[in-house]
């Protein structure tokens, strides 16, 4: 027996060696002890003894709950050891021994497992514990919980769970990690930035700023680029905070920045246009550097409509109140619409009264109800309810309904045009003239309706959106001519909707203006293109040690495109027409599609047009709201919470930037912090959620802060 003898002699005790390459166990000597005292063996460490209900020694595996003999007097070590060492499914292993292992993948939605070989290694475990920090949105304390620790100790008992101080630097070192990754990704990427602020649970001001591209693979990029504190919220303060960001990024390459409509964003614009318009690579000197985000002017324009009928919505929303107040005043209002023979199975829902969007859902469910709320008028409750506000008079009556049913009707074209614009995931530039028109033929529809209310209605509406969209001053024509480059649309299809919508001489301006804006930027994009062919020609020729004459130098890429893809009958027509637009013009356009999928219509077609193509992959990558920069407060709001309010605004930047680029990479889902699903308010209809639901708010389109004064 090894290490259960009681003589003075040495005792040989197994110590378990971690690095070594071998399985052995290393011995040391240990020098003589009293007879009282017996040698502990390193099996002791992964064994507790213990005595069974007949007295006899047991040894039990602290990990697995394997029980042994260990009568000290019968029974040795050996057996412990080789359990310890073989045959125990945590047993201690050589960290260079690798171990097969199942992983899993999504392919196509499809799960995929496939066995590959690992070993142990604790710093790839902390770099994981790290990106699940950061991902899951953890405080740096929850790696210090006793039950993240047992857990993990059941996992794997050799990795040490690091303390939150540990932790929190290897997020850090993650974000920095990344970033060293992203900048080498933007430097040849022109890059399209949307910029917003927002205040903290700390009272701090910060600002997101987020940049947009269109990749070599014709896929739409997005990233959140900073998230930085700013004290000096002046435009020019705000101006050279984004040029200190971009400048940190490397970033020489700017082609728009969508803001919000506050005085002050008009600043920072002309601020970043007379600081930027010299560089290099500035398109038309930044001419068109600004553009207005399209979900914050349609919340203004409604709201400029909801303030006829703010007593009929307030009513309602008052009536809402008071059933989902309590599960009794619910289970009457049951009865109501089992009375009133009501087949609908949705919920009620209430809006947030600063989010039009959530006031339209709120509606259109409660009008269904209207019986139901005329019946429970005879519980005597229910009309004290309204007695506690001066402003009401009494619950909604038909009037009341029939302002909010004919409202509904205008507020669901805004509904869906502003979840059409505030997109994220594909392209918006070319939708946003197809979606203004369609609401501006709407909204002068109303204006001559019999309906004097609706008329009403209108005329204020028509008012906020000519301030906005009614003149080319506050234009972007960015935007028209994205549109133009939608191959279903074109500039025929642009020119019968400025006609349907303006008088002659002004829709002919507009679609003067757009054409030769477009020009404009082919010409530019055709320049450049050709000077750096002109220069990397002119380079080869000098290292190789040949003369180039003067038709090498001009040698035209356009030109040799066209002749390596074009067939002879192409080739004359190329002859005829002036550039790559006419061409692109000429051709028929495509059919409306419902999915039409833009990007992968230019990318198979970037061949035939070569300069073209480009200037369609940097104005598509042209984001019409600051939807983007905004879901990143959702994030902020929830790392700031009231348990961390003592975060850093460079760890708080580290953690919101680290998680965005995480999640870009592993194509995880973020409609949580983006625009709510139009699915799961379709789901409300179909009333796949039960009527015992807790009420819950609706979540909005626009972000919860509050919008910056006109």
């Amino acid at each position: 027996m090894e290490g259960d003898s009681g003589t003075k002699n040495k005792v040989c005790e197994p110590i378990v060696n971690h690095n070594d390459d071998t399985k052995h166990i290393e011995k040391k000597t240990k020098m003589d002890v009293s007879d009282s005292t017996k040698a502990k063996s390193a099996v002791w460490d992964w064994f507790m003894k213990f005595k069974d209900t007949e007295g006899r020694d047991k040894a039990k595996c602290k990990h697995c709950s394997k029980i042994y003999a260990a009568d000290p007097r019968k029974n040795g070590t050996s057996a412990l050891r080789v359990h310890m060492l073989t045959l125990c499914r945590f047993r201690l292993k050589n960290n260079n021994q690798q171990m097969l292992s199942l992983s899993e993948k999504k392919e196509d939605g499809v799960v995929v497992g496939s066995l590959k070989a690992s070993k142990f290694d604790e710093e790839q475990c902390r770099v994981a514990l790290a990106k699940m920090v950061v991902v899951d949105e953890l405080s740096f304390k929850f790696v210090e919980n006793e039950g993240f620790r047992s857990f993990s100790n059941q996992l794997e008992p050799r990795f040490k769970v690091p303390s939150r101080t540990t932790i929190s630097k290897y997020c850090i070192n993650l974000f920095t990690s990344e970033r060293k990754k992203l900048k080498k990704q933007l430097r040849s990427e022109r890059i399209c930035l949307t910029t917003d602020t927002w205040t903290s649970i700390q009272k701090y001001g910060y600002m997101c700023l987020t940049g947009h591209w269109i990749d070599k693979e014709w896929r739409l990029q997005k990233r959140i680029l900073n998230f930085v504190r700013i004290i000096d919220h002046t435009g020019e303060g705000l101006g050279n905070e984004i040029l200190n960001c971009i400048t940190e990024w490397g970033i020489k390459k700017i082609f728009t920045i969508t803001m919000d409509n506050a005085s002050v964003n008009d600043v920072v614009a002309r601020y970043l246009t007379r600081k930027t318009k010299e560089w290099k690579s500035t398109i038309l000197e930044h001419e068109f550097l600004q553009v207005r985000c399209s979900a914050h002017i349609l919340n203004l324009i409604v709201k400029e409509g909801l303030s006829e009928y703010n007593e009929s919505i307030e009513k309602i929303r008052l009536a809402i109140k008071y059933v989902k107040g309590s599960s009794q005043r619910l289970e009457k209002f049951k009865k109501c619409v089992a009375n009133a023979e009501i087949s609908c199975k949705s919920l009620l829902c209430l809006d947030v009264e600063t989010r039009w969007n959530s006031t339209y859902l709120m509606l259109e469910t409660a009008i269904k109800f209207e019986k139901a709320f005329n019946e429970l008028e005879d519980e005597s409750s229910y009309r004290n309810y309204f007695n506690n506000d001066d402003k009401i008079n009494g619950p909604p009556k038909s009037e009341d309904w029939n302002n909010a049913s004919l409202f509904l009707k205008l507020l669901k074209l805004f509904y869906t045009v502003t979840l059409d614009v505030s997109g994220t995931k594909y392209p918006t530039s070319h939708l946003f003239f197809q979606n203004i028109s369609m609401m501006e033929h709407a909204i002068n529809s109303m204006c001559d309706s019999q309906d004097p209310a609706m008329s009403m209605v209108a005329q204020r509406m028509k008012i906020k959106f000519n301030k906005y969209w009614g003149s080319l001053e506050k234009s972007n024509v960015l935007l028209y001519v994205a549109f133009v480059l939608d191959p279903q649309c074109k500039l025929k299809r642009l020119t019968k909707c400025f006609k349907a919508v303006y008088d002659m001489a002004r829709a002919r301006t507009m679609i003067e203006l757009t054409e030769c804006t477009l020009y404009r930027l082919y010409s530019h994009y055709d320049k450049s293109i050709n000077n750096t062919s002109t220069q990397s020609n002119l380079s080869q020729a000098s290292s190789s040690g040949t003369a180039m004459n003067q038709a090498d130098v001009e040698f035209s890429f356009v030109a040799y495109q066209k002749k390596m893809f074009m067939d002879d009958s192409e080739e004359d027509e190329a002859t005829i027409c002036a550039s790559e637009i006419a061409l692109y013009l000429k051709e028929d356009t495509l059919k409306l599609q419902t999915n039409f999928d833009i990007l992968n219509w230019w990318r198979l077609n970037s061949y035939r047009f070569p300069i073209l193509s480009q200037v369609a992959r940097d104005v598509l990558a042209i984001p019409v709201s600051t939807v983007a920069s905004e879901s990143a407060f959702s994030t902020g709001g929830r790392i700031l919470d009231p348990f961390r309010s003592s975060l850093a605004p460079k760890t708080v930047e580290a953690l919101i930037c680290a998680r965005d680029w995480l999640c870009c990479k592993s194509n995880l889902n973020e409609i949580e912090e983006m625009l709510i699903d139009v699915d799961k308010y379709e789901e409300l209809d179909k009333g796949s959620q039960t009527a015992n639901a807790p009420p819950s708010a609706t979540a909005p389109v626009i972000s919860n802060r509050e919008l910056h004064s006109e």
